[in-house]
C-alpha cells in the first residue's frame, strides 16, 4: 500500500485537530459539545508536532489556530464581520509559537516527551487568559462542563486541573501508540505466533499500554474524588433562597427614551408574572444594562426630563414591592471632568432598607472589562486603533476596583457581570470576600447564537465547582438558569424568549473555602513554571554539553 506523503499527512492531522477542538466545545451540531472528544482532541496536535520538521511546524500551528478558532468562535462575525478574522489571525500567530514549543519538547525531551507536551499546552491555555486581552473561551477543560464528577477537581486547582486530565489522556494515547508500534517492529514473527498460541498478552504490549494505564488510574482517582464531593455536598446544611430571574429578550441595541420605556414595561410585566408565580421571592434580578438610563445620575442631575421621569417610574415601582432588586445599569459618576465616568454596574435596591427614593443603591462596578469593546488601555500608543474602535459599536467603560459583596435579605451575594464569570480569578476573589451566592447578569444577545450562550454557560459552571457556591444567571436572551454548588445546571429558561425563571436556590449555610478559593490559580502557575524550567534546564544542558565537547576536542 502506498504511503501518504508527509505534507498531506500533516495537513490531515492539522484539519482533524482543529475540527476535534471545535467539536468538543459547544457547537452548532452538538449544542452542549461532544465532551468525550475533549480527551482525544490533542492527539492529532501532539502527533503533528512530533512528526513535522521545524521548518513547517509553525505553519501548521498557524493554520490550526486560524481554523480551530474560526470554527469555534464563528458567532463573533455577527457582532462585527471583521472580528472573526482578527481572532483567527491573532490565534493563528499565537498557536504557531505554541506548536514550535511543542516541537521543541519533542526534540529536547527524552522519556516523557508527550507528557511534557501536555504540560506546555495547559500552560499556554493558562497564559492566554491573562492580561488585557485575556480570553477564557476555548480552554480544553471547559469541554467537560457536563461531566459533573470530573469537574470537582477544579475546587483543587481550577479549570486547569481538568484541562491537564484531558491533555494527559491525549499524551498517554500518543505515548502508548508510539511504544506499541515500536515494539511491533522489533518483535519477531516467532514471538508473535507464540503469544497467539498461548493466548497470553505479550510483555511488550503491556509495556506499551503502561502510559495509558497510568492515566486511567489518575482518571479513576479523579472520578472517585468527584463522586465523594457530590455525596458530601448533598449532606451539607443549606439555606433556601427564592429568586426570580428575568429574561427580557430585547434587542441589545436600544436607543432613545421610547425604546427604554418599552423595555422597562416589559421588565416590569415579567417581574409581576414572577411575583405571582412565586410570592415568597426574596430577590429579583434584571440582566446586564437591562435598564439603560443611568438611574442615580439622571435622578440627581435632571438634565433630561424624559429620562428623569422614566427613572422616577422605575424607583416608584421598586419601592412598591417588598423584594430586593438587582438591576444591570450604567452607573455614571460626575468626577469633575468634561464627561462623567461611566461604569457597567449592578445596582442593588431594597425597599425594606429605604435606599430606593431617593436612590442610594449599593453598587458593584465591573472590574474585568471586555477588551476592545469595553476597554482599550493603549490610547496613547495606538491612537488610530482607538479612534476606529470608537467609531464602531464600542463603548468604553471605566473599570471598577472593589470586589463588592452585598448583604441583603439574610444573604451574602456577589454580582459578576457577564464576561467576568468566564474568569476564575474574579469569582474567586468575590468568594474570598464572603459571597455565598453568585448572581450573574449577562447580555450575549448580540451574538444571536445559542452556541455562544452555551459556551458562556459552560465556563460559569466551573466557577461554582471551583468555589462550592451556587450561581443564578439572569441574561438578556439566554442562558438564564440556576447552577448548584457542584456545577450542575439545575434549571434553565428557554433561550430567545421573553420569560422569567423562578427558582429556590440551595445556598450553603456556611461559606465554604476550597483550595482554589484560598490559593487561586496555583496549578496554572505551576504548569507555566514547569514549562519554563524545562526549557531553561535543557538550554543549560545543551550549553554545558557543547562546552564539554569543545574541551575534549581541544585536548
Amino acid at each position: 500500500m502506498q504511503r501518504i506523503p508527509p505534507f498531506a499527512l500533516h495537513g490531515l492531522l492539522c484539519a482533524l485537530g482543529a475540527v476535534l477542538f471545535a467539536s468538543s466545545h459547544p457547537n452548532p451540531v452538538v449544542h452542549g459539545g461532544a465532551g468525550a472528544l475533549g480527551f482525544v482532541a490533542l492527539v492529532p496536535v501532539f502527533a503533528l508536532c512530533a512528526s513535522a520538521p521545524f521548518r513547517t511546524v509553525w505553519l501548521w500551528g498557524a493554520l490550526y489556530g486560524a481554523l480551530g478558532y474560526g470554527l469555534f468562535c464563528f458567532w463573533l462575525s455577527r457582532f462585527n464581520p471583521y472580528t472573526i478574522y482578527i481572532v483567527a489571525v491573532l490565534y493563528g500567530l499565537m498557536i504557531s509559537l505554541v506548536f514550535v514549543a511543542l516541537h521543541a519538547v519533542w526534540v529536547l525531551g527524552r522519556r516523557f516527551r508527550f507528557a511534557g507536551m501536555a504540560i506546555v499546552w495547559c500552560a499556554w491555555e493558562f497564559l492566554k487568559t491573562q492580561g488585557f486581552a485575556g480570553f477564557g473561551y476555548g480552554v480544553l477543560g471547559y469541554t467537560q462542563w457536563r461531566f459533573v464528577p470530573l469537574i470537582q477537581c477544579s475546587a483543587l486547582g481550577g479549570v486547569w486541573m481538568v484541562s491537564a486530565v484531558c491533555a494527559l489522556c491525549a499524551a498517554s494515547l500518543c505515548a502508548s501508540s508510539v511504544r506499541f508500534w515500536s515494539a511491533r517492529r522489533k518483535a519477531s514473527s516467532e514471538t508473535a505466533s507464540r503469544c497467539m498460541q498461548t493466548k497470553k498478552p505479550c510483555k511488550a504490549v503491556l509495556c506499551a499500554l503502561l502510559p495509558f494505564m497510568c492515566w486511567l488510574g489518575l482518571f479513576v482517582l479523579a472520578l472517585l474524588y468527584g463522586t465523594l464531593v457530590i455525596v458530601v455536598q448533598k449532606r451539607r446544611p443549606v439555606q433556601d433562597f427564592p429568586v426570580a430571574l428575568v429574561q427580557g429578550n430585547s434587542s441589545p441595541w436600544k436607543n432613545g427614551v421610547d425604546a427604554y420605556c418599552k423595555e422597562f414595561e416589559r421588565l416590569r410585566s415579567l417581574t409581576e408574572q414572577a411575583l405571582l408565580e412565586q410570592p415568597q421571592t426574596e430577590l429579583v434580578v434584571w440582566p446586564e444594562t437591562a435598564f439603560v438610563p443611568p438611574v442615580v445620575y439622571n435622578y440627581y442631575s435632571r438634565r433630561d426630563s424624559a429620562r428623569y421621569q422614566l427613572v422616577c417610574s422605575l424607583l416608584s415601582y421598586i419601592d412598591s414591592r417588598d423584594v430586593c432588586f438587582v438591576i444591570g445599569n450604567q452607573h455614571s459618576v460626575d468626577s469633575g471632568g468634561a464627561f462623567p465616568d461611566d461604569y457597567n454596574a449592578t445596582l442593588v435596591f431594597d425597599s425594606a432598607r429605604g435606599n430606593v427614593i431617593p436612590p442610594k443603591p449599593e453598587v458593584y462596578r465591573k472590574i474585568h472589562l471586555v477588551p476592545f469593546t469595553e476597554h482599550f488601555p493603549y490610547k496613547k500608543q495606538f491612537p488610530r486603533i482607538h479612534e476606529k474602535l470608537l467609531l464602531g459599536d464600542s463603548h468604553f467603560w471605566s473599570a471598577g476596583n472593589e470586589y463588592k459583596v452585598f448583604s441583603c435579605r439574610n444573604m451574602d451575594f456577589a454580582t459578576p457581570i457577564c464576561f467576568e464569570d468566564t474568569f476564575g480569578s474574579v469569582c474567586r476573589r468575590l468568594a474570598k470576600n464572603g459571597a455565598r451566592l453568585f448572581v450573574n447578569v449577562s447580555n450575549d444577545s448580540w451574538a444571536g447564537s445559542d452556541v455562544c450562550q452555551i459556551q458562556h454557560l459552560a465556563m460559569a459552571t466551573f466557577r461554582c465547582a471551583e468555589n462550592r457556591l451556587p450561581e443564578v444567571r439572569s441574561t438578556a436572551s439566554g442562558v438564564t438558569c440556576s447552577i448548584d454548588r457542584t456545577g450542575r445546571v439545575v434549571e434553565f429558561a428557554p433561550s430567545f424568549e421573553a420569560t422569567v425563571l423562578c427558582h429556590t436556590v440551595s445556598v450553603p449555610a456556611e461559606r465554604p473555602c476550597t483550595l482554589y478559593t484560598r490559593f487561586g490559580d496555583w496549578f496554572g502557575c505551576a504548569l507555566l513554571l514547569a514549562s519554563l524550567l524545562f526549557f531553561v534546564c535543557r538550554a543549560v544542558s545543551c550549553v554545558c554539553s557543547r562546552c564539554r565537547h569543545s574541551r575534549l576536542n581541544g585536548v
